[in-house]
């Protein structure tokens, strides 16, 4: 009797449109799609409310060597309602997880690094996942990129780069590539690849300024490169640049410390590579070379001692500052207007001369004509009576600065001068007192 009201009460839930327990389940299709072919097994974990739920073990290899009917490609789970993970576990070597995608995508999240797919089961679920893999080939090749510029002298800079063919960071690059630069031969695992670049950042450089063409046998167009083992591919990126494009300004200025100092350079701008585009002969403190009209392109500013009067470039530091950098490298863009200023110091020991310097003044009937003495900056000059039963006076004509007169006692006694602080040439004279008329001779002190 017990039997049968529980046929009957089961009975009467079917008649009445209830579902029992045993349907209210949705379902999930793991779909595995090899390329090539191949009888190599993949094994998925499945994870559900309640730990694990199961697994399956699949492969693709309907015609492919070695193929068997022992597993499918597909297997359906029936799964109560909740929250379902299926993970594709490590996978085989030489295989990849090209792509990972669910149909309907409702209520579902997918991992393609972690090569897992998360699933929300409702009793309605019918939600079909593919994992595709792809095997690589074996044996490795090599990729090689060219850069070309036009015109050849476009101070743009690129990054050459080469990725996988399905996605992820780049597995070489060389950084602010301009023309005539190269990445590679770079030795990669048969495959498929691209090449490709982005803009540079020294100087920046946007692609947008320019257009760009993909060349070489076994690049495509979009820079797409299948590596077959043994194989060495070259790929030729041109980027022109867009539009006219205007010339830039370069203006040169020389600054000297001390400010009277009387060295003398020669200020040069020169295209890398190229011949001098402009010079100023014997630039002094305070000279301007420019502004000199250049095309773009990378230039370089320098300067050589001057020859009036001679000077050499080993007795000054020289600092490079405004547009250019620390070596004089600029680089001039279309339309740019760039300023470069070299300061050049006198180094305290490049002197060749002594600090201190005497005159000797003699009896001024015996001839002895103008008298030039050389000292280094800070230094000081002695003026001696020698032989003279009179007095006499030191005074200064011309110079960077004047000094008091030095007045000479009768001999023998001397004078000193102030310190000669600034380089150049004092120019002072030997007066003679009462009773020698007509005495005055001039001397010279030359400050270095």
């Amino acid at each position: 009797m017990r039997n049968f009201r529980l046929l009957a009460l089961a009975a009467g839930l079917c008649l009445f449109g209830a579902t029992p327990v045993w349907a209210q389940t949705g379902t999930v299709t793991i779909v595995k799609n090899a390329t090539p072919k191949d009888a190599q097994d993949f094994t998925f974990t499945v994870s559900g409310p309640s730990g694990v739920a199961g697994g399956a073990q699949l492969d693709d290899d309907a015609g492919a060597p070695g193929g068997n009917n022992n597993l499918s490609n597909a297997k359906t789970f029936a799964l109560a309602p909740g929250i379902y993970t299926f993970k594709e576990d490590a996978l085989p070597a030489g295989w990849n997880l090209l792509g990972l995608s669910c149909t309907p995508a409702v209520d579902v999240s997918v991992d393609m690094g972690n090569r897992t797919v998360k699933v929300k089961v409702t009793k309605e679920s019918k939600i079909t996942c593919t994992f595709s893999n792809r095997k690589e080939a074996t044996g490795k090749g090599a990729i090689t990129i060219r850069k070309s510029l036009v015109p050849a002298n476009d101070p743009g800079r690129f990054t050459l780069q080469i990725t996988p063919g399905g996605g992820g960071a780049s597995i070489a690059g060389a950084v602010n590539v301009g023309n005539g630069g190269i990445l590679g031969a770079v030795t990669v695992n048969a495959g498929n690849y691209i090449v490709g670049e982005i803009g540079g950042t020294a100087p920046p450089t946007s692609l947008s300024n320019y257009t760009t063409v993909i060349t070489g046998a076994g690049c495509g167009p979009t820079g797409a490169v299948t590596v077959t083992p043994g194989a060495s591919i070259t790929c030729l990126i041109t980027n022109t640049r867009k539009g006219d494009v205007a010339p830039g300004k370069v203006t040169v200025r020389k600054i000297i410390v001390p400010a009277n100092d009387p060295g003398r350079f020669t200020l040069q701008l020169t295209p890398n590579g190229g011949n001098l585009l402009a010079n100023y002969l014997n630039a002094g403190n305070t000279a301007v070379m420019g502004p000199v009209t250049a095309p773009p392109g990378n230039y370089t500013v320098s300067e050589a001692g001057g020859t009036n009067p001679s000077t050499n470039l080993g007795d000054y530091t020289a600092v490079y500052s405004g547009g250019c950098s620390p070596t004089g490298a600029i680089v001039v863009v279309s339309g740019s207007n760039i300023t470069c200023t070299i300061t050049n110091t006198r180094k305290t020991s490049a002197c060749a001369y002594t600090l201190n310097a005497d005159v000797n003044i003699y009896n001024p009937m015996m001839p002895f004509g103008p008298q030039t003495v050389h000292i280094c900056r800070g230094g000081k000059v002695t003026f001696h009576n020698v032989n003279s039963g009179a007095p006499w006076s030191i005074q200064y004509i011309s110079g960077p600065a004047s000094f008091p007169p030095v007045p000479l006692a009768t001999s023998p006694s001397s004078g000193v001068t102030a310190v000669l602080g600034g380089p150049g040439t004092y120019v002072y004279k030997i007066n003679g007192v009462a009773g020698a008329p007509g005495f005055v001779l001039n001397g010279n002190i030359i400050v270095h």
